[in-house]
């Protein structure tokens, strides 16, 4: 996956998925839930590392809805989040930004498809859509890129 650390010039805001992203998923019906499960993609750090050197802003945009239905809590999903964060540092890799919807289906402008969690990084970064990118493995992280107007890579795992 060494091509995605190369974009365009004109990406100044690269906007991930967590989970199948940046790190394995759970199995399906699961939920990654425990720091001590976290497992980076093999791409995920040098990419980072390199967006990150580039000046590029590195922000991750994930659904958690596991808070919603009461297996987690929100604390529980910032330490998995944190956890992430120490084994990127490991490898000279940072997240900007930490964006999490933690409701259910349907009960927010956030959840994507819907572009919330998009919107509100580009805002925070001071970028327009043609100066963003969302990098994802769902068809939902592929809506949500497409009702915020911004381009999106499918990877998989």
């Amino acid at each position: 996956m060494g091509e995605l650390e190369l974009l365009p010039d004109e990406v100044r805001l690269v906007i991930l998925d967590r989970d199948g992203t940046i790190v394995e998923g759970a199995a399906e019906g699961h939920y990654l839930i425990d720091p001590a499960d976290v497992r980076l993609l093999p791409w995920a750090a040098p990419a980072i590392a390199r967006w990150n050197r580039d000046g590029r802003r590195v922000a991750v945009a994930t659904n958690q809805r596991c808070v919603a239905l009461g297996l987690c809590t929100r604390e529980r999903v910032d330490e998995v989040n944190a956890r992430v964060s120490a084994l990127l540092a490991e490898q000279d890799a940072h997240i900007d930004e930490w964006y999490v919807c933690a409701h259910g289906i349907e009960e927010c402008e956030c959840r994507k498809p819907l572009p919330g969690l998009l919107l509100r990084a580009m805002a925070d970064a001071g970028v327009g859509p043609e100066s963003a990118v969302m990098i994802g493995d769902s068809a939902a992280d592929g809506g949500a890129a497409d009702a915020a107007g911004i381009a999106w890579l499918h990877v998989s795992a």
